[in-house]
């Protein structure tokens, strides 16, 4: 009865899983001793986010196909390491692999402000910049790539200069460059829809 009532009284793996005081280790064997591969997948997550030890050599031990996807997800977000390196693990990302590539290009292209008065000067350079040193790695997650990205920047541009007026092709003349113009003016309607659609999102 004792004996019961102690085993009771002990935490459960995935407990031990999101309490920082047990030791990596300890937490992490216990995930891996799991029979059911999807539980023990989720709990050797939790490790992994509650001590901040998200990388992809701990990814890939993950045996649940579904955790180690969203796992080496979240690795390429982290990631301090080369651009080529995140992309490279946004490819192990299985289903996710797509949208782990959007959540690297996305990010460093809304960092740019593109409507933003004080970094507006030369961002189309700046962002076709950009553009070329994400191709090569993005493009093959996504074949669509190069319309989302400008897509994407010029629904930017519109929201945070000409808000008021989507699809407006008048708000480009703010363009003294011709080129940029005709650029503006062609991506009008794929922008006024973007714009459309994170205001009234799906669902």
């Amino acid at each position: 009865m004792l004996l019961f009532l102690l085993a009771c009284s002990q935490p459960s793996p995935e407990q031990n899983a999101l309490d920082e005081r047990v030791e990596f280790g300890v937490a992490w064997k216990a995930c891996r001793e799991i029979s059911n591969v999807d539980k023990a997948g989720r709990c050797g997550l939790d490790v992994l986010q509650t001590r901040n030890a998200v990388s992809a050599e701990r990814c890939s031990e993950l045996s649940s196909e579904r955790w180690r996807s969203e796992c080496f997800f979240l690795a390429a977000e982290s990631s301090g390491g080369s651009l080529s390196e995140q992309y490279r693990m946004c490819s192990q990302a299985g289903e996710y692999a797509k949208d782990c590539g959007f959540h690297l290009w996305q990010r460093d292209l809304m960092a740019l402000e593109p409507g933003n008065p004080a970094t507006v000067d030369g961002i189309r350079i700046k962002a076709g910049s950009l553009f070329r040193k994400h191709r090569p790695y993005a493009e093959p997650l996504d074949y669509s790539f190069e319309e989302t990205f400008w897509t994407w920047f010029w629904g930017a541009w519109w929201e945070q200069r000409a808000a008021k007026m989507p699809g407006d092709k008048s708000a480009c003349l703010w363009w003294t460059d011709a080129s940029d113009r005709a650029e503006c003016e062609r991506w009008a309607e794929p922008a006024a829809k973007w714009m459309s659609s994170r205001n009234h999102p799906e669902g």
